[in-house]
């Protein structure tokens, strides 16, 4: 069986940045998410990640807690100093942490905690599919690989 090389986190990161700073409100950043289709911020504090406010976070501590959005603050809501990976992390190690910790947003800092991307897993996920079809050398099809679905299980 042949091994996919993958690359690193800078390989696959979005590098277009969008942040928040922990004293904004819940609603402004909630705005924010909405207007560029985001299902997290890194949140910013002198140029340096000092957590991340995802919308598992508006679920979980701001909705299900009857918070409210206009006055709550991130720092009060946010992910406080989330687990990052650099520049040069290599994808496979990307992959474990997604998997094990469950996230869907993985900050790719510097040496100084400054954002430089996000890498996401349904980019992460999209890069493996297509590094298997190139491997196989097929288009899209990956049913020989992954198999067939059995009747009444997912599609």
């Amino acid at each position: 069986m042949q091994h996919i090389q993958l690359g690193s986190a800078g390989a696959i990161m979005k590098k277009y940045l969008t942040t928040a700073t922990p004293y904004e409100t819940v609603a402004t950043a909630a705005d924010r998410m909405t207007e560029n289709r985001l299902g997290a911020l890194l949140i910013v504090q002198n140029d340096r990640l000092v957590g991340i406010f995802s919308e598992r976070d508006i679920l979980h501590r701001v909705v299900s807690r009857r918070r409210d959005p206009e006055t709550t603050l991130l720092s009060q809501v946010l992910t406080p100093n989330p687990t990052t990976v650099t520049l040069e992390t290599p994808l496979e190690q990307c992959i474990q942490i997604i998997k094990t910790r469950g996230f869907r947003h993985l900050p790719v800092i510097n040496e100084f905690r400054n954002p430089l991307g996000v890498v996401y897993a349904r980019d992460l996920l999209q890069y493996v599919l297509e590094a298997i079809e190139h491997l196989h050398h097929n288009d899209g099809d990956l049913s020989h690989i992954l198999g067939t679905p059995k009747s009444g299980g997912p599609a």
